[in-house]
């Protein structure tokens, strides 16, 4: 176990250094530059699907792009959303100020480019997740374009909340590149810029989405009414009726990409009839009678981890060791090779694409469940929580249940589950219950 995370523990401080040293490479001392970069993955996927040269429709979408968000340097907040009430409060326009453009200080001493000091090196300047350092970090960095996200408390398709990206920011990602910036957070000068970051993040996604949502949008209406010009903004001056009705499109669909984030429902663990045992490895137990407890939940876990209900061997293989059977690729991945025809598996098929900014395809890789290890948290509620709603946007699904599916799991396997889960990390549990399984 201890040679386990001492290599894992070295393999990351690798990592670290690498993608300094590409930091440092790719950027030098040069500005960062102070524009958005397309989503050209997306528009190659479109048209590979459609068979048409989408560059124009590309251009159209950026010139909305820049005037409803702006700048790298110089954003802001749609006019749609700031005239609404609901949908101003999802960001905070001081923020962006203080999070975009180039890092420095104004003349009050007021520190900006909170972003491009913490987050764009592996992030990158649109939020993209191709930043300089990000072909040395595995996982790589989140895409927020997408709009989906990983571990937060919401249910399953669902956004995270606020408070979501501001512990994910605060606590970092543990097994990956994602540092804690707890740091920020106790130092009285620095407190604020947790949240100030939260809401950028929340930015870029809104924005990133509104550009997938509306090439979407331009793609349909060319294939329902062989019309380029639907959303050309240069009719703002020749032709204002047409402009209005172009807009109110547009304004269309970021409201919708604004009303998911409103809309995002919290997932709630169920009650539990037992005291939980502790978090820490290895698991401390107030008595005799709650480890034993414990050891009899995790048996009958063990049991529903390796079944075909739960079914989670499959990935995570029957020891959770994470060397299962089932290899995929997650919803990232899949966007712009399995959905536009790319074998992910095929360097021939891919490599063209890197020009781009395509990463290689990695498979996502099933927890090794002894580490102790889990990105989304190690208390038994975010264990629970990972179990029922899965995880976002990779192979790891959401567990059956009572009593949307017959047969599902209750709350109780649900919660052996979790008790076994919490158990693989813990040598002597694991010795007890590998006996037990022998008799």
């Amino acid at each position: 176990m201890f040679s386990d995370l001492a290599g894992s523990k070295i393999l990351f401080d690798i990592k670290i250094f690498l993608a300094l040293i590409a930091s440092i490479s790719l950027c030098g001392c040069r500005p960062e530059p102070a524009a958005f970069q397309p989503n050209r993955l997306l528009v190659a996927r479109m048209e590979s699907e459609l068979q048409v040269d989408l560059s124009s429709l590309e251009r159209q979408a950026e010139s909305a792009l820049i005037e409803l968000f702006g700048s790298p340097d110089t954003p802001h907040w749609p006019p749609v959303l700031t005239d609404s009430a609901n949908y101003s409060t999802l960001v905070d326009t001081y923020s962006l100020a203080r999070a975009a453009g180039p890092v420095g200080r104004d003349k009050k001493k007021v520190e900006h480019g909170l972003f491009r000091k913490h987050c764009a090196q592996c992030h990158g300047i649109t939020g993209d997740g191709i930043g300089p350092a990000a072909p040395f970090l595995n996982p790589y960095p989140r895409d927020f374009r997408r709009g989906s996200f990983k571990f937060k408390s919401t249910v399953q398709g669902s956004k995270p909340t606020f408070d979501d990206l501001v512990r994910t920011i605060e606590s970092g990602i543990p097994g990956t590149s994602m540092p804690a910036m707890a740091n920020l957070a106790r130092s009285s000068h620095y407190e604020n810029d947790i949240s100030i970051l939260a809401n950028y993040v929340r930015f870029l996604s809104i924005r990133g989405e509104v550009e997938r949502r509306l090439m979407m949008e331009l793609v349909r209406d060319i294939d329902e009414e062989a019309d380029e010009s639907l959303y050309d903004l240069r009719l703002k001056q020749t032709d204002p009726e047409q402009f209005a009705s172009q807009k109110a499109k547009i304004d269309e669909v970021v409201q919708r990409v604004a009303r998911s984030w409103l809309n995002a429902q919290v997932s709630k663990p169920s009650f539990r009839t037992e005291e939980p045992a502790a978090s820490a490895v290895p698991l401390t137990f107030s008595s005799a009678e709650q480890r034993n407890a414990f050891i009899a939940s995790a048996a009958r876990g063990r049991k529903l981890f390796q079944g075909e209900i739960a079914a989670c061997s499959q990935c995570h293989g029957t020891e959770g060791d994470g060397h299962g059977k089932l290899l995929d690729f997650d919803e990232w991945t899949k966007d712009w090779t399995i959905r536009a025809g790319i074998d992910p598996k095929d360097p021939k098929q891919w490599k063209p694409l890197k020009k781009l900014g395509l990463l290689k395809p990695v498979p996502s890789s099933a927890r090794n469940l002894h580490l102790g290890v889990f990105r989304s948290g190690s208390s038994p509620d975010a264990i629970y929580h990972t179990i029922v709603e899965g995880i976002d946007g990779t192979p790891m699904p959401a567990a059956a249940r009572l009593p949307s599916v017959k047969n599902g799991l209750t709350d109780e396997q649900t919660w052996d589950l979790v008790n076994f889960c919490q158990a693989l990390a813990d040598s002597d549990i694991c010795q007890v219950l590998e006996a037990k399984d022998g008799n």
